[in-house]
């Protein structure tokens, strides 16, 4: 059999664990809070997280939003403005993936060809490219050189035009009226090349030309 321990060490067990068990139950209670808080914290944290949002489909002709008084700007690679887009009212329309401006107003500088333009309709129509640009209503466009460049200043009217940006093609099949300084030319359809400065006209086309003045040192005949 063992031997019982002595009676000064069994003494100061007892006080050891006297004064442990003073210190336990005074914090006991504190950590007890905190840890009760801390599970509520991590409950509630969890029930108000929102789950994920079941994605709805807008029906076509619906707008996902609206904005009033637009004003879009595009810079280049330079910081240099190359596009602004100005309207009465924007709405996009997700079932179609296009964007509708009305009272629109864009312009566009071209700084590689110093030529400045501005379009201005009724109503723009947009993809969400950002490539395709269908004027509706009343449209005049407009293009002269900037600052400190030369060239003819061209003025354009129609119903309806359309402008692709990737191919800088500007397309109308119906009627338009172009005026270049002085000259006048009406046709039934017509396409537009900026990047080759070519323009082709169908249909019923006519034109007026102003008469030219002679060259400095040409002879009349």
């Amino acid at each position: 059999m063992t031997s019982p321990p002595c009676p000064a060490l069994w003494a100061r067990l007892t006080a050891v664990g006297a004064r442990a068990w003073d210190v336990l139950s005074l914090y006991l209670p504190v950590a007890l809070m905190g840890a009760l808080a801390l599970v509520t914290w991590a409950i509630v944290k969890r029930a108000a997280e929102p789950g994920p949002a079941a994605a709805v489909a807008l029906p076509a002709g619906q707008a996902d939003y609206t904005l009033h008084e637009v004003l879009l700007r595009r810079y280049d690679g330079q910081g240099r403005l190359s596009v602004e887009l100005r309207g009465r009212s924007l709405a996009h329309y997700p079932a179609s993936g296009h964007t509708e401006v009305h009272q629109a107003r864009l312009a566009r500088w071209d700084h590689d060809r110093g030529q400045h333009s501005v379009v201005r309709a009724a109503q723009v129509r947009l993809d969400d490219a950002r490539q395709m640009y269908a004027f509706e209503g009343p449209t005049h466009y407009e293009r002269q050189p900037l600052p400190g460049h030369t060239g003819p200043r061209l003025a354009l009217q129609g119903q309806r035009l359309v402008w692709d940006e990737a191919a800088q093609l500007l397309q109308s099949d119906e009627p338009v009226r172009l005026i270049r300084d002085a000259d006048t030319l009406t046709a039934s359809r017509m396409r537009y090349d900026e990047r080759l400065g070519l323009a082709e006209f169908t249909g019923d086309v006519r034109a007026t030309f102003a008469p030219r003045q002679p060259r400095a040192g040409a002879s009349a005949q």
